[in-house]
């Protein structure tokens, strides 16, 4: 439901303009990524990796292993 998320990405950032904090867990991997100003990576209840969401491409090796987003051809 793209209108859902778009209107939900907008309630996230109100909270952020309000110092607010969200802790979003999401299984649509663009949109997490389009709305989150640090990306945690878990495996098994441990944090390996905190990344940052805007070039989401940093780190292949973990993208590929956790996320799953393939890599572009």
């Amino acid at each position: 439901m793209p209108q859902l998320l778009e209107r939900l990405a907008g309630i996230i950032k109100n909270l952020e303009s309000s110092s607010k904090s969200v802790l979003l867990l999401e299984q649509k991997v663009d949109f997490a990524l389009k709305v989150a100003d640090v990306v945690a990576i878990m495996d098994r209840g441990m944090i390996v990796a905190e990344l940052d969401p805007r070039p989401p491409r940093s780190r292949e090796d973990l993208i590929r292993r956790y996320i799953g987003i393939p890599k572009p051809s």
